[in-house]
């Protein structure tokens, strides 16, 4: 081999592997006359080996290694053992679901969504509490019933009379000496007829008291007293004897007394009462007159009752409050007066 060739590179005709020229050896394809093919030394050793075409054996169905698996028979699942949960039921097929005809398949048509405009929260509005419109003063029906409604913490003697076997007929001196006291006037209403019992001592008695009284000259007030403790109803009797110095009796009445309450009611209907004036321990009869009311005597029972009652009624005091408030009155009343 000419040295020009020496360290050229090219490929096998035959293998298509790579072939390098050496000094010492020629290769040549085996087909070429005269020449002769390497020698297995000869070969170089990077040369990859030649290419031989290799077959994947034929696939093993899996009845061929376990004969029999494809003939067994199904597999039935085993019944659940006593205190096992049953099994779950398969679901239903679902149903066929019809179509909408008519108006329904409008209705229930899809319809094209629409929006709501865009919009921020905002608080609710402020809104004041006004008090409740006053209702202002009862009506004088209404001051009746109330009157009437009021729980009675001691009886009339119209209701213990009833509740005895004998009546007991007690007369307006019996009544003076076993109930009236002192400068204090004892309200009652006998058979329907409002009575104001008053006893006092021999020298408030003068020359013209007994005229005065037997003639029905005796004024009426009433006015209310907002006390703390209990609300207040004065009630004043002034026998005009003297103009300078007329004899003025007071009654502060408990309203739940049942007398009092006769009395009262007694008054509204009938605008007039009995006064009967009485002196000294042994309460010696003066005189007994017949008082009636005019409009404004009866205007103003009437008003000072209403606030009253309202008071009571929102209020709901007890009786032992009536003894503070009318501590209270009269000390207030002192104070003024000096």
């Amino acid at each position: 081999m000419p040295e020009k060739y020496v360290g050229m590179t090219g490929a096998c005709k035959l293998c298509g592997g790579r072939i390098t020229i050496r000094p010492d050896t020629a290769v040549v394809a085996p087909d070429k006359s005269g020449a002769r093919a390497p020698s297995p030394s000869s070969t170089p050793p990077w040369d990859p080996p030649p290419f031989e075409e290799t077959h994947a054996p034929d696939p093993v169905m899996a009845a061929d290694v376990y004969p029999g698996f494809m003939d067994s028979d199904p597999v039935v699942p085993l019944a659940s053992a006593p205190g096992e949960a049953p099994a779950p039921e398969p679901a239903p097929p679902p149903q066929p679901v019809s179509a909408p005809v008519g108006n329904e398949a409008a209705s229930t048509a899809e319809q094209p969504e629409t929006l709501e405009p865009w919009s921020f929260a905002q608080e609710p509005p402020v809104v004041e509490e006004t008090p409740p419109p006053d209702p202002g003063p009862p009506t004088p029906e209404a001051v009746r019933e109330w009157l009437r409604a009021l729980p009675r913490t001691m009886p009339s003697l119209r209701e213990v009379d009833e509740k005895l076997p004998r009546p007991l007929f007690l007369s307006d001196d019996d009544l003076a000496r076993s109930k009236a006291y002192f400068d204090v006037p004892f309200l009652v209403a006998r058979k329907g007829e409002a009575l104001a019992i008053v006893k006092t001592t021999r020298d408030n008695v003068g020359a013209g008291t007994s005229l005065a009284v037997a003639a029905g000259d005796v004024a009426f007030a009433a006015s209310y007293h907002d006390m703390p403790e209990y609300p207040i109803l004065q009630l004043l009797f002034t026998i005009q004897d003297n103009p300078a110095r007329p004899l003025r009796f007071e009654s502060l009445p408990l309203l739940t007394d049942g007398n009092v309450i006769e009395f009262l009611l007694s008054v509204l209907d009938e605008r007039r009462l009995s006064f009967a004036l009485y002196a000294g321990h042994q309460s010696h009869h003066v005189a007994t007159g017949d008082v009636r009311l005019d409009d404004v005597a009866a205007a103003s029972l009437e008003e000072a009752l209403a606030a009253v009652l309202v008071r009571w009624r929102r209020q709901a005091p007890k009786p032992a409050d009536h003894d503070l408030a009318v501590r209270r009155f009269a000390r207030d009343a002192l104070h003024h007066s000096a």
